[in-house]
């Protein structure tokens, strides 16, 4: 479904594609043009001749690291630039269209299971040396905290006040 509306003086077409609003300028003050050219671009939506830009990933961040790097201080730059060749590393987008909120999903998906600690020592370590008392008090308050979480979080039966009689 489509919509024109005015913008100052000119008319401006609203649609939707692939999920994503799209307008246009339909370059005209006079509202039966825009009309017009409403039905136009409506039809080629439908008929599936939208031109369509395929701009490529590495375009994308070409322009975007040029746009936006005089706007930032020289470490958010760097830990951007870490950022995106690490997306692009498990990734590995071609065009900018391929980027979709499952992707992004992903890559945090993994990122998150790649920076988790193991927390476990290999066999061929010799033992820990000290006292396990520090430990074992530890162990004792993650057994009480685990066992308020799960109260809080498990449903409470209904009583209703016509089954109590």
């Amino acid at each position: 479904m489509s919509s024109i509306k005015k913008e100052g003086a000119i008319w401006t077409y609203y649609s939707r594609v692939g999920g994503r609003q799209v307008h246009r300028s339909l370059q005209t003050g006079d509202q039966h043009i825009a009309l017009q050219r409403q039905k136009v671009l409506d039809d080629e939506l439908a008929t599936s001749r939208w031109p369509t830009r395929r701009v490529t990933w590495k375009a994308f961040i070409d322009a975007y690291t040029a746009w936006s790097a005089p706007r930032k201080a020289k470490a958010t730059c760097a830990n951007e630039k870490t950022t995106i060749e690490e997306f692009e590393r498990l990734m590995a987008p071609k065009l900018l269209t391929d980027i979709t909120s499952e992707t992004v999903e992903t890559y945090l998906t993994r990122i998150t299971s790649e920076h988790t600690v193991v927390w476990s020592r290999p066999p061929s370590d010799s033992p820990i040396w000290g006292s396990d008392a520090p430990v074992a008090s530890r162990k004792r308050y993650i057994a009480i905290w685990r066992g308020v979480t799960t109260s809080l979080l498990r449903p409470r039966p209904f009583k209703s006040s016509a089954l109590m009689r």
